[in-house]
């Protein structure tokens, strides 16, 4: 009987975060009965399955379209009068809009079951496309409230909670289940970006619109039965921990997560009319953002199968190291097609890395135990960057635009500050990060971390 009270608490938390309780730096919990995880199989790999259908739809549609739409709205004039710094915040209203619904997302996860919010946020924002379809040349509060507030909550009820369930089926192969998860995003925006493209030139924003809605309720919502966690809901369950926000590492993880995302979505919106201004078709541009999500594919499976061996804090300080040196070296320098293609590739394997491996380290450190909620919290955190770091970066392009009657555009954009600006952000993110580790491993360099 002691041997079987070891085995199972053994599951209850990671290592990391069993050492961590001996160094007092985490209160230990003592977690309720629910038997092994299974770390494999056929359930706990159809979840992961599941998760990586809804990942491709919902990241796909949401935040990896939203470049070709940002284009094809400022470019054709779709809504006269509208500033850069509207359309760029739209995007980030969508995952700042998520992320403020993150907590309580994971909380009625736990409470209620994962399945059903998944299937809510399936609906939410294929209806939210579709009411966006109707609105008219005067009308872009209705994209900014639909396509971007309303759809960013569906997205996150969809795959933030299907990816919290993840790690309740697996013990030592979460890292690797969850990189082989996180590949659906990539691949989504490699297929959503095109299709996106090809639906505005033949059909009209109105259908395109109309189109994703349709697929986000028809296959999230498939997908979305197959979702499930090992852990049954708890009606009873505190829904925040105020503790959590006493933890110094914890803290450290929100603050970097924080300034990680005023930089990390503004290469992927400005792709598009970045391409365009250096005189590239639109066409050609999508391929390039369609490359960079290429690059996530692969580099995502390369950092999965490290996960375990290099550990993923690490993996996550390398990938924001990497991301700000090519922004201010190659970002800055990309000139031509080829230039600019060489930076795509590369961001793709580094700052289009960070929304997947928070969610690894956050269980890696923390445990799965109540991961949607905690999850959820962590999350949250990303609000902040994607409101004000887009808008920064809205503004910065609008001060940088003038007219130019030589340009196919009618007007020139100088984005020099905007690619310092992310580069020194990347950097200053690594720093904090950087920080996480020597508070959880001291100045020890070959940790698992």
């Amino acid at each position: 009987m002691a041997s079987d009270h070891q085995s199972s608490e053994s599951t209850a938390t990671s290592p990391l975060a069993a050492e961590k309780e001996l160094a007092g730096d985490i209160e230990k919990v003592e977690a309720p009965e629910y038997g092994e995880a299974p770390d494999g199989g056929l359930k706990a790999w159809s979840v992961v399955a599941c998760y990586f259908v809804l990942a491709v739809v919902s990241w796909g549609t949401s935040l990896f379209s939203w470049s070709v739409f940002l284009g094809y709205y400022y470019g054709a004039n779709v809504f006269p009068g509208t500033s850069l710094t509207l359309y760029t915040l739209t995007g980030g209203f969508t995952l700042a809009a998520g992320t403020v619904a993150a907590p309580f997302l994971g909380a009625l996860a736990d409470r209620f079951g994962y399945r059903p919010v998944v299937i809510g946020g399936a609906f939410l924002s294929g209806i939210s496309y579709i009411i966006a379809s109707f609105a008219g040349p005067g009308q872009v509060w209705m994209i900014v409230l639909f396509q971007g507030i309303t759809n960013g909550i569906g997205a996150q009820a969809s795959w933030m909670v299907a990816l919290a369930a993840i790690p309740t089926w697996f013990t030592t192969k979460t890292g690797l289940a969850m990189s082989v998860a996180s590949l659906g995003s990539p691949i989504g925006g490699f297929a959503f970006s095109n299709l996106t493209q090809y639906l505005l030139d033949r059909v009209g924003l109105a259908w395109t619109l109309r189109t994703l809605g349709f697929i986000c309720i028809g296959v999230i919502g498939v997908a979305a039965l197959g979702v499930s966690s090992r852990i049954p809901p708890q009606p009873k369950k505190q829904t925040f921990d105020p503790k959590t926000f006493k933890e110094p590492v914890f803290i450290l993880c929100f603050i970097g997560s924080i300034v990680s995302n005023f930089s990390a979505t503004l290469p992927l919106f400005y792709m598009t009319s970045y391409g365009a201004q250096l005189g590239i078709d639109t066409t050609t541009v999508t391929w390039i953002l369609s490359f960079l999500n290429l690059a996530t594919v692969v580099s995502r499976f390369i950092y999965g199968s490290l996960n375990n061996i290099v550990g993923p804090l690490n993996i996550l300080i390398f990938c924001n190291i990497v991301a700000g040196v090519i922004s201010l070296a190659l970002w800055r320098n990309a000139t031509t097609y080829g230039t600019l293609l060489a930076f795509a590739l590369l961001y793709g394997a580094s700052g289009a890395q960070f929304t997947s491996q928070l969610p690894i380290v956050v269980p890696s450190i923390w445990g799965a135990e109540d991961s949607a909620s905690k999850l959820g919290v962590m999350l949250a955190s990303l609000t902040f960057g994607s409101i004000f770091g887009n808008f920064i970066g809205g503004r910065i392009l609008d001060a940088n635009t003038y007219p130019n009657p030589y340009s196919p555009l009618g007007f020139s954009q100088d984005y020099t500050t905007v690619q310092i600006y992310t580069g020194v952000i990347w950097l200053i993110s690594a720093a904090i990060f950087i920080a996480m580790r020597l508070k959880i491993t001291g100045f020890k360099l070959l940790v698992t971390v």
